[in-house]
């Protein structure tokens, strides 16, 4: 136990969801400990390791026109696979659907990205849209939980 920086035996997911009342605490302390163990073994090198060497597989094949390459030693391999999505053609669409029909699947839509860079270059203006009505602030999805050592708010980090 002297590796285990918190004091304590590493708790266990079962001991945690035990199907009683969740320890809220016990969830953040196991977070912590993985945490710790992840810096400790030298995991966050490793899986940097694996991405650079799968970047430089990636561009070398790409390079070398090769669709796969096969280790026996391993048995694993390193395929390329063409994945497809589905592209339509709005105006030939609408022309294709009856009213109703276009009113349930074609539909009006803003590009972000592009009033994103209007606002960046000062084409556009975010006051005047929100007091104009054409944007506002709503909930996207669910509240996202960041599971983290807390920042000392007192010497403002």
């Amino acid at each position: 136990m002297g590796d285990n920086p918190f004091g304590e035996p590493q708790t266990k997911v079962e001991s945690i969801d035990n199907g009683a009342e969740l320890d809220f605490l016990k969830v953040v302390r196991r977070l912590a400990e993985i945490d710790d163990e992840v810096k400790n073994r030298g995991v966050d090198s490793l899986l940097k390791e694996k991405e650079e060497l799968r970047n430089l597989l990636k561009e070398h094949m790409l390079k070398d026109k090769r669709s796969a390459v096969y280790d026996e030693t391993s048995n694993w391999e390193a395929v390329f696979v063409q994945r497809f999505e589905d592209v339509w053609n709005v105006s030939v669409l609408k022309k294709m659907l009856k009213p109703a029909q276009r009113a349930r699947y074609i539909v009006e839509q803003v590009l972000s990205k592009g009033v994103a860079e209007g606002l960046k270059t000062g084409d556009l203006s975010r006051v005047t849209l929100e007091k104009g009505g054409a944007l506002k602030q709503s909930k996207k999805g669910n509240p996202a939980l960041y599971v983290r050592e807390r920042k000392d708010e007192s010497n403002g980090i």
